[in-house]
């Protein structure tokens, strides 16, 4: 991510927010094992326990199927992320670049004001000029 223009801290924080998102998805699943302890029926118990580890593990396998990138959770948050962080980027590339434009500018004008006053001098002086030799 940090070659694709993020930063390390923006790249670490993507990574997070996926490998959070990876573990609920995991913890949904065996939530249901937590609070399963039947003392009247180990069997039942045994197969809660059971369940909720083949869940886990389907989920687990369903995120290596997608390449982890392609599973929709994560896709999603792939996707928010580079869609805000890119053009922010950009866009503060762009301010920057827009800033020194409208300095350049406020210069530019300063010399065409200064240019316009001296062309009235220059009128001036030839109107003048002009009336002595008549």
């Amino acid at each position: 991510m940090i070659d694709g223009g993020h930063s390390k801290d923006g790249a670490w924080e993507i990574t997070s927010c996926c490998v959070r998102r990876i573990f609920d998805d995991i913890n949904e699943v065996r939530v249901t094992a937590r609070d399963s302890q039947d003392q009247d029926s180990r069997a039942g118990t045994a197969r809660q326990h059971l369940w909720a580890i083949l869940s886990a593990h389907a989920v687990m396998a369903e995120y290596v199927n997608r390449n982890f990138e392609d599973h929709p959770s994560l896709s999603a948050i792939l996707r928010k992320t580079l869609t805000w962080q890119a053009p922010m980027e950009l866009i503060r590339s762009i301010q920057t670049r827009v800033k020194a434009v409208e300095d350049k500018n406020t210069k530019l004008q300063s010399d065409v004001n200064m240019l316009n006053e001296q062309v009235k001098e220059l009128q001036a002086f030839k109107k003048t000029a002009m009336a002595k030799l008549k």
